[in-house]
């Protein structure tokens, strides 16, 4: 399988540097205009299966990029839900989630986070499922940086010590992985 990971374009929370979560936000015009970007740099792909996150700036995202394959909409790749920390600013000292919340070992789930082993194991949960279900195709999914940090892990390996190392992927930027 070929699997393409795809984050999801820029939304109004991106530009403003606040922690979206699960809060529901559209993508702005530059998200739509980088979307139809990576449609064009995608355009010699032919994706076999589209999948997308239910909030709106995933599946918008995933229409763009795909407009002539069904996207089917599935909640385990949904952001994970950052709890308070959702519309605070990443440069706000209250905003700022530190890395025990990447900490497989700790699954800390302080001021209403989803714990890391929750995200972990329903994201690893679908991709194993649709590396069973489709051998040989061209997957696109579309989804978030968090759900893209795990799959980065569960493919390329998680550190001994149980801590993801967080990495920002860009807006409607994608990673290649052949399974």
């Amino acid at each position: 399988m070929n699997l393409y990971l795809v984050r999801h374009g820029k939304t109004e929370y991106n530009v403003k540097n606040l922690y979206q979560g699960r809060t529901d936000i559209e993508l702005n015009l530059f998200g739509r205009s980088e979307s139809f970007k990576l449609r064009d740099e995608l355009k010699d792909v032919k994706f076999d299966f589209v999948y997308s996150s239910p909030l709106k700036r995933a599946v918008e995202s995933a229409e763009i990029i795909a407009p002539y394959v069904n996207v089917e909409v599935d909640s385990r790749i949904i952001e994970r839900n950052l709890g308070d920390y959702e519309g605070t600013s990443f440069n706000d000292d209250n905003g700022n989630i530190d890395e025990k919340f990447d900490d497989l070992n700790l699954n800390t789930k302080e001021k209403n986070v989803e714990g890391i082993s929750d995200l972990f194991n329903r994201v690893t949960n679908f991709i194993e499922e649709i590396r069973q279900k489709h051998k040989g195709k061209n997957v696109l999914i579309v989804t978030h940086n968090g759900a893209i940090n795990v799959i980065n892990h569960y493919i390329n390996g998680v550190p001994e010590d149980g801590k993801l190392k967080y990495k920002k992927m860009g807006n409607s930027k994608f990673i290649k992985y052949e399974l």
